[in-house]
Formats: C-alpha cells, structure tokens, sequence
C-alpha cells in the first residue's frame, strides 16, 4: 500500500496509526524524508508491505518536480521456493447469466 499519508512519521508521536498497520501486519519501509522544504523534513510518503523481504530496492528521488520526491521500489517479482510443490486453486466469477437488476436489488436490500 502507497500513498501520500499526511502523517509524518519522522515527528509523529501518536503511535495509533503504527499500531493499526502492524496489527494488519504492515511494515513501512520508507525511513527518509519524502518532502523537503526551507527548514522542515517530512516524511508523508508511505509504502507499507507484509513482505518487507519482497522490497529488493526502495528509493526516495531528490527532484524538485513537485513539493514531494518521487518514492520508487523494487519489488521481486515469482512466488517463493517453498511453495512450488503446493496445489494451487483458482477461484472465478462466471458473469455469463449475470442478472443486473437482481445485483441492484441485493445491493439496495443490503444492510
């Protein structure tokens, strides 16, 4: 998950926003300051991941195309080793008999 967060995590004291990524089992992997400006440093820009080991290269780009530097990552592409040999299953929704005013109807219906 990416995104200019308004929260900067360099000054931030409320650990409530932490707390809540790393119950879901984010980290946040970006730890220098994505927006620079005459006397302040932020860090607003997050990338949050549940597989930091994943992420092979991040970087923050020092250019003053904006108020904010670019953040760039690598992440590795395949599945891992060990779950080669599992079974895979593929789940899918057939739309063919798709019935629009039913889906708007359980859509209205729904609590």
């Amino acid at each position: 998950m990416t995104g200019d967060f308004n929260i900067d995590l360099l000054r931030n004291t409320d650990e409530r926003l932490s707390k809540i990524f790393q119950d879901a089992g984010l980290e946040q992997i970006v730890k220098c300051p994505t927006r620079v400006s005459e006397g302040t440093e932020t860090l607003i820009d997050h990338v949050y991941t549940t597989h930091p080991h994943r992420i092979i290269d991040i970087k923050v780009l020092v250019y003053g195309l904006t108020d904010h530097y670019p953040v760039c990552f690598v992440h590795k592409a395949g599945r891992d080793k060990r779950r080669k040999n599992r079974h895979e299953s593929i789940t899918y929704r057939n739309f063919k008999h798709f019935c629009q005013e039913a889906f708007l109807n359980d859509l209205n219906t729904a609590p």
